[in-house]
């Protein structure tokens, strides 16, 4: 701010010339200067004032004193720290070269040599000030500077200044000290951080340089940390198949979840990629505490009755909702863990394709607490029958036991056992198949595809990978699967799905030529996948995406989403896909309808949360997403992008107060970030000053349609019908999916002739819509 600036050039005014604000963060604001002394130019760091005031003046500056002792050529020395006028500031050389974030966000990926170097000398920097008892704490791209080709670490030891000097008065701020893509699981549980922890950020630094993406994302900072705790690593060698295998072994063991399975020093794991010679390993799987239950392997008597007296009645009725819960894995060493935590979904697939109503992997994958399992699945999705399924390692053998449970009453419905080689793992997937299409009746319905046993794990994690937000690694996955099984109808049509999903990276948008090319690679790949088995769902949802938003060819869309439909009315995507498309032709009460059905069973999901979200704003049902993210709050825990999303949607509805109250709770913090500078919180406060200064900086950024959805949200149609006047010719040249969106997102103007006209160039059927027939005499 420039009252900050002006106040603290006053303040150094004898000893540092300030220049200007070149960087904002979190916790400080960067400005560039001359040293007057030395004639050198600087930066130095401002705290901001909340920050500041919640740490104590003589332990911070006591803390940055001992930092500024470290001596090394990989690290960015600290020339000056002190108080001046209430301000806490430090000094550093002003470095002009590029950070690695700004590297990677030029080359996406470095060469591997290249990215072991960098990493080489990153981890003898920290060696030498894990010697003096400094850890680092933040170890990230922006932090690692580049003077020609030496890397420097700076900000070595602010943060544990900070976290030393603060304590507990820094984390009331709403700052967290670490950041959530490269934060360790014991740093991000509160506990204390090491050398190892460290190690563990430089470890996933190295993996985005090679891989061109974190090792795990997610919507929100929660949702990340909660994977670095819980998931595997993503595999690097799928990503990057030219890292040598020794290399990906070390990035594992690195970032192993528990600090005493990692390497004892940053300089040995910069070793063990220098050998790169390691055998390669995978994290092991969690250990679970479950007493092995022996009576689960016995077909309990009145269970096996009560199946065999239902056979006939279940020939008649309607199928029953199979729910394939994740293994639960006890004390097994294996050879491929992911696989193993994968098996449930290839269950699934199979039984689908024998005839199983089951329910979608992706809406079960989460319940994976076996103690709460059974009833948080039965509570969730009302299924029919659960199957469980345990395994366990004894000695060279996998002991499988599996069960099928009626969820109504809990009564056992068939039990078996399966033992295996622990090298034959795949072999586990086939006998629990067999035996539950023979229990559940399923043997008159068509094989599906035998693909490739190594074909169809690379399927499964590249699914899960999508699932995950991982698009590039669930891309090399499907294309190494389609590699080995190029006839393989599921991978195509997921193949299809990415390729159209590269048009929608609104971070990185796409030129339009490109765009064009993929379109139809998608639709011909999509295809493919039907002439090899018309009875698949989602080649059906690429080609009406494709066709809705890409070409524009409406009558197209909506009958391929039809006939995805009747293949399974309770598809989640095909549900979500056609409620978009219909929400965008202005039919919003079946547009909802479609909604829920696709959201109800997957609440649990970070995607239709959010589409559950936007979706109620569209077509006016705040009031019942309110209660569906309610649910899934409860579902996911108050550290959710539910509870961010019900924040919103609080505030949507005007019940400012409570939003405020929710979002407090929660942890924000509305003096480090003010509310006003979100737009929608501006306009929901009456703070028209700030809506537009926010207008105004998206003008500056060459972005008259995103201006154009502020201005509508403030309800200035005819400064929104302006800004999309001058957006429209620019559309034309390059036509992109926003156009299919108009309808939907600036209802309002669906009476003036400008706009009508907009419409129909985008083919938008808007005279048969709901928004239309509320505007017509």
């Amino acid at each position: 701010m420039a009252d900050d600036r002006d106040r603290i050039r006053a303040a150094l005014a004898d000893s540092y010339a300030i220049d200007r604000e070149i960087g904002r963060g979190g916790m400080a604001t960067v400005y560039l200067a001359e040293d007057l002394k030395h004639g050198r130019r600087v930066a130095i760091k401002v705290l901001h004032p909340d920050i500041a005031a919640s740490l104590g003046r003589e332990r911070f500056l006591r803390e940055i004193e001992i930092v500024a002792n470290l001596r090394h050529r990989g690290i960015l020395p600290l020339y000056d720290s002190g108080e001046a006028d209430g301000l806490l500031y430090y000094v550093m050389p002003f470095v002009e070269g590029p950070s690695l974030r700004d590297r990677l966000d030029k080359e996406k990926q470095l060469p591997v040599e290249e990215a072991l170097r960098i990493t080489s000398e990153i981890a003898a920097a920290l060696d030498e000030a894990h010697e003096h008892g400094v850890v680092h704490r933040d170890i990230k791209p922006a932090n690692v500077l580049f003077e020609g080709d030496q890397p420097l670490i700076a900000d070595f030891g602010v943060a544990t200044a900070l976290e030393e000097a603060g304590g507990e008065k820094l984390t009331r701020t709403g700052v967290a000290v670490g950041t959530p893509s490269y934060m360790s699981p014991e740093q991000a549980a509160g506990g204390e951080a090491d050398a190892r922890s460290d190690e563990y950020a430089l470890a996933c630094v190295l993996y985005e340089m090679l891989g061109g993406t974190p090792p795990f994302t997610g919507p929100t900072p929660q949702a990340v940390m909660a994977r670095h705790a819980l998931d595997p690593v993503p595999d690097l060698g799928t990503v990057r198949p030219t890292a040598p295998e020794g290399v990906v072994a070390a990035v594992e063991k690195a970032m192993a979840k528990v600090p005493a399975d990692r390497y004892p020093t940053a300089g040995a794991f910069a070793e063990a990629l220098a050998k790169g010679e390691e055998r390669r390993r995978r994290p092991a799987a969690r250990r679970r505490t479950l007493e092995y239950a022996i009576g689960a392997l016995i077909v309990v008597a009145a269970g096996a009755a009560y199946l065999l007296s239902n056979r006939s009645a279940a020939t008649d009725a309607e199928p029953r909702r199979l729910a394939v819960l994740p293994f639960d894995i006890t004390e097994a060493a294996l050879p491929d863990t992911v696989l193993a935590l994968e098996l449930f979904i290839e269950v699934a697939d199979r039984l689908r394709e024998s005839g199983a109503q089951t329910l979608s992997s992706r809406a079960v994958r989460h319940y994976r607490n076996p103690d709460t399992a059974f009833d948080e699945v039965r509570e969730d999705l009302s299924p029919d029958v659960v199957f469980l399924t345990r395994l366990e390692g004894r000695g060279d053998s996998l002991y499988v036991a599996a069960e099928l449970v009626d969820a109504g009453t809990r009564v056992s419905l068939d039990a078996t056992s399966v033992i295996v080689p622990v090298a034959a793992l795949a072999e586990v997937v086939p006998r629990l198949v067999a035996w539950a299409s023979r229990a559940l009746q399923l043997s008159d319905a068509t094989p599906g595809y035998e693909a490739d046993p190594e074909a169809r794990r690379l399927f499964a994690r590249a699914r899960t990978a999508w699932w995950n937000w991982e698009q590039v690694t669930a891309d090399s996955l499907i294309e190494k699967a389609l590699g080995i099984d190029p006839e393989y109808p599921e991978a195509l049509g997921l193949s299809a799905l990415l390729t159209l999903q590269w048009t929608h990276d609104n971070e990185h948008p796409r030129p339009c030529d490109l765009n064009a090319a993929w379109v139809p690679v998608a639709k011909l790949t999509a295809e493919r996948a039907l002439e090899l088995d018309s009875a698949l769902v989602r080649p059906r949802v690429v080609l009406g995406h494709a066709m809705w938003e890409h070409e524009l060819d409406w009558a197209g869309a909506e009958e391929a989403f039809v006939s995805a439909l009747r293949i399974d009315p309770d598809h989640p995507d095909a549900n979500l896909l056609y409620g978009t498309y219909l929400m965008t032709a202005g039919r919003m009460e079946a547009a909802w309808e479609h909604m829920v059905r696709a959201s109800s069973a997957n609440l649990r999901e970070w995607g239709y949360q959010g589409t559950v979200h936007l979706m109620a704003q569209q077509v006016g049902q705040l009031e019942h997403s309110e209660e569906m993210l309610r649910e899934a709050q409860i579902r996911m825990g108050e550290e959710s992008l539910a509870t961010e999303l019900l924040i919103k949607n609080l505030r949507d509805q005007g019940r400012l107060d409570e939003a405020i109250q929710l979002l407090l709770e929660t942890g924000g913090d509305t003096v480090a970030a003010p509310l006003d500078d979100d737009p929608y919180w501006a306009i929901a406060r009456g703070n028209h000053e700030a809506v537009d200064r926010h207008i105004a900086k998206r003008l500056e950024d060459g972005s008259s349609h995103r201006a154009a959805y502020v201005a509508y949200a403030d309800g200035r149609y005819d400064l929104t019908m302006q800004y999309l006047e001058e957006w429209w010719p620019v559309e034309l040249e390059c036509p992109s999916r926003r156009s299919a969106w108009l309808l939907a997102n600036f209802p309002e103007l669906v009476d003036r002739p400008r706009f009508q006209e907009m419409m129909d160039v985008a083919g938008i059927p808007w005279r048969e819509s709901e928004v239309w027939a509320e505007w017509s005499p």
